[in-house]
């Protein structure tokens, strides 16, 4: 992963990746659960420097979303993860050091509802894939584990193996100033 220069904090966010095999549109819940194929671990980084003053000034140009995202190699079937889903425990390391720990159980809303509102007036389809949302305690903003040049994350869901990335240092430099909105 390259650590794009106007980044002062850079952040990680251990997600689950979830794929649908049927198309969905105004599902309830039970549709919407029954419509999940597969899962992976997603890592959608962030640079909060910038998403800060991004939030501050409202919508409009972003770059502290757009720059960086992972999915893992390896995908499991929703039929050998759903029935244990909540009993998974999540792990973050940095460096090889155990930084965070987290579990499935502990997200705001469920998977089936979550992909039930997306389905809300729109259409979605096979293949499409969702990534669940940041796995409480497992970004750097809410455990105090930014990273820096050199750094290697290493995302861990049972069930589910792993997503490594090695963190880039630095290339040409790009004034923080350009990236201003206010």
């Amino acid at each position: 992963m390259h650590y794009p220069d106007y980044a002062e904090w850079l952040d990680y966010e251990l997600e689950l990746g979830i794929i649908i095999t049927e198309e969905l549109f105004n599902a309830g819940e039970d549709e919407a659960l029954s419509a999940i194929g597969a899962f992976c671990i997603f890592n959608d980084f962030s640079i909060r420097n910038v998403q800060y003053r991004e939030m501050k000034s409202g919508f409009g140009p972003c770059k502290a979303k757009d720059f960086a995202n992972s999915i893992s190699a390896v995908v499991i079937t929703a039929d050998e993860i759903l029935p244990k889903l909540n009993d998974l425990e999540t792990r973050v390391l940095i460096n090889e050091k155990l930084v965070a720990t987290g579990n499935m159980d502990s997200f705001y809303h469920s998977l089936s509802s979550a992909l039930s509102y997306a389905s809300k007036g729109e259409r979605l389809y096979p293949g499409e894939f969702f990534g669940s949302g940041t796995i409480p305690n497992c970004c750097g903003m809410e455990n105090g584990n930014l990273l820096k040049h050199g750094d290697t994350v290493r995302l861990e869901i049972d069930e589910l193996g792993f997503l490594e990335n090695p963190v880039e240092h630095k290339s040409a430099k790009v004034e923080s100033d350009n990236l201003k909105w206010d």
